[in-house]
């Protein structure tokens, strides 16, 4: 069963084109449309269909939102660097945490996540070593059945360290046509949380 109607009847309740602009100002993605959008082309937009361009990073930085518990922090390459003798050299300072998501709202969405990465249609990307919040996504992506394959999460699912997004235009034989977020995507997702998890649990 499609989960679409629900989608576009929320963004309809919520504030329509003027509370979807919102969000993308907020995140700094790129939109294809105004508040004059056409009300066939917001139901679109509100199903990720079209109207709206992201990036991994972005959506990322999305995840990262919701693991932190609805307060954003606009990405950077590096926190620091490290000199000839290891310390750590700061390269940002006084990031500022922005609330986009109330808490109410967030918990919901993590609830949500963790039970689509135990139970759900992410299960197959939940790393054998940790626990993880997560959700599949595939995306059409022009003519001749081309699709693009997601799978977007953080680690851990209680106490997140890391936020990863994983977008996948081609499987291993080159091919674009029938890939899936809870596949393809899902199984890259696996191996780096599992990385991830053995890394700060070397560390330590």
């Amino acid at each position: 069963m499609s989960c679409n109607g629900y989608f576009i009847s929320l963004l309809q309740k919520e504030g329509g084109a003027k509370a979807l602009l919102g969000l993308c100002d907020a995140f700094g993605l790129k939109r294809l449309f105004d508040e004059n959008i056409t009300p066939m082309l917001l139901a679109n937009t509100s199903i990720g269909q079209q109207g709206i361009m992201v990036s991994p990073l972005e959506m990322a930085r999305i995840y990262a939102c919701i693991g932190r518990g609805g307060l954003d922090l606009e990405p950077v390459e590096a926190l620091y660097a490290l000199d000839q003798e290891g310390n750590r050299i700061p390269l940002v300072r006084n990031r500022r945490q922005t609330r986009i998501f109330s808490a109410e709202t967030t918990a919901l969405i993590q609830d949500a996540l963790r039970g689509a990465a135990k139970t759900g249609t992410a299960k197959s990307g939940r790393p054998e070593n940790s626990t993880a919040a997560a959700k599949t996504g595939t995306a059409e992506a022009g003519a001749g059945g081309r699709v693009i394959a997601w799978y977007c999460g953080y680690l851990p699912a209680e106490k997140p360290s890391y936020a990863v997004a994983v977008m996948v235009e081609a499987g291993a034989d080159g091919q674009v046509k029938g890939l899936a977020g809870g596949r393809e995507a899902a199984a890259v997702f696996k191996e780096i949380a599992e990385y991830l998890k053995e890394e700060a649990d070397r560390l330590r």
